[in-house]
């Protein structure tokens, strides 16, 4: 059971993989988690929806056209860095109101390379519980001090 626990808390990183975020040329699919970075205009027209200073929407496409966008967002990044986090807010976008789109996705060649050091991690945790934290090697058996008598003159 010990070593279960272990192995699932040397694990819990991997679970969100590794993502890379890469600029939205085309049409959004639905579905696809995004970053739209807003224009000064955006961030004006959004007030009212999403309040003032918002800089960066994260969220999902639920819809897109060639002229707008509507994201369930997650999270609001502020112009001052703050974060708001929303929980599927619906939020219409004109694309004029974009200065940038970016599409988050996994990266399968970093998501494998911190799975394949996470396992080893936990193979080397493993192995040190079941050893005790022992070192091998010397040692002059028997495992016992020897008593020391009082000193006689």
């Amino acid at each position: 059971m010990r070593h279960f626990l272990l192995c699932t808390l040397c694990s819990l990183p991997l679970l969100g993989g590794c993502h890379v975020a890469r600029p939205v040329t085309a049409i959004p699919p639905a579905g696809l988690t995004v970053e739209a970075e807003l224009s000064v205009a955006g961030t004006q027209a959004l007030t009212a929806v999403i309040g003032p200073n918002a800089a960066r929407l994260d969220g999902v496409v639920l819809a897109a056209t060639a002229d707008s966008l509507t994201l369930s967002v997650r999270e609001v990044r502020l112009r001052d860095g703050q974060a708001l986090f929303l929980q599927g807010a619906t939020v219409p976008l004109a694309r004029g109101h974009l200065s940038a789109l970016r599409g988050r996705t996994l990266d399968r060649r970093r998501t494998a390379i911190a799975a394949g050091l996470g396992l080893v991690g936990a193979i080397l945790v493993v192995d040190q519980v079941r050893l005790g934290g022992r070192e091998g090697g010397g040692g002059t058996g028997g495992g016992t001090t020897p008593a020391i008598g009082p000193r006689r003159p």
